[in-house]
Parts: C-alpha cells; structure tokens; sequence
C-alpha cells in the first residue's frame, strides 16, 4: 500500500511511504489518542482535498518491530481527531479542539473502535 500526504491544513505532510498490507482495510470511529490532555477516547474521520471528510480505515500490516501492526489512515490530507468530549462539534479544519495528522500505527487492536458492520 501506497501512501503520500503533503502539507496542508489538515497536518504536516510525510512524504511517501510504502507498507506491505496483510488484511483489507477495515472502517473505523475512533481511537485512544495522545492530544493536549492526555490518552483521550476520540471520534477519527478521513480528510481530503479542499477539507472534504471522508471515512477512516485501519489496515494490518508489516511491521519490522513487532511483526505486524495497524496502520490508521484516511484521506489524501490524512487523519483528523475529535475527543470524544467534543464530540457534538462539527468536524472543522479550524477548531483548536480537533487535530489533523499524517496517520497512526498501533501494535494492537485494543486502542482501535471498528465501526459495526
């Protein structure tokens, strides 16, 4: 799999990266986040172009540490978190209590809240 974000509104960009997949992405609402308080429960949706949101995944793949690992990912202007406390606010690329970011990996899937299928 394939990913590229470059700078925009939504975070800082990373450049290009490759990661070997071992599962189709599965659609996610949420994660346990590190934000300005702390381990946070938050809402997590997908950026795109011109701040379109769209839906976020999680994917397992490869990795060299622990052997596998789960990739968050969402648009091409990649992840953005909402804590839960805030979760009544409209996403917004301007609101100080949501933060934008390239991706996340976790090692496991206990931080992770799948959306029900």
């Amino acid at each position: 799999m394939d990913l590229f974000i470059e700078d925009n509104p939504n975070c800082s960009g990373m450049g290009h990266v490759v990661f070997q997949e071992f599962e189709d992405a599965s659609l996610v609402e949420g994660i346990m986040a590190t934000g300005p308080q702390g381990d946070v429960r938050c809402d997590l949706v997908g950026v795109d172009p011109e701040g379109k949101f769209v839906p976020a995944y999680a994917r397992k793949i490869a990795d060299s540490g622990e052997g596998t690992a789960y990739l968050i990912y969402g648009g091409s202007w990649g992840i953005r978190l909402r804590p839960k406390a805030h979760q009544e606010e409209p996403w917004d690329l301007k609101n100080s209590h949501q933060w934008g970011e390239p991706y996340k990996i976790y090692g496991t899937r206990e931080d992770i809240f799948f959306k029900p299928q």
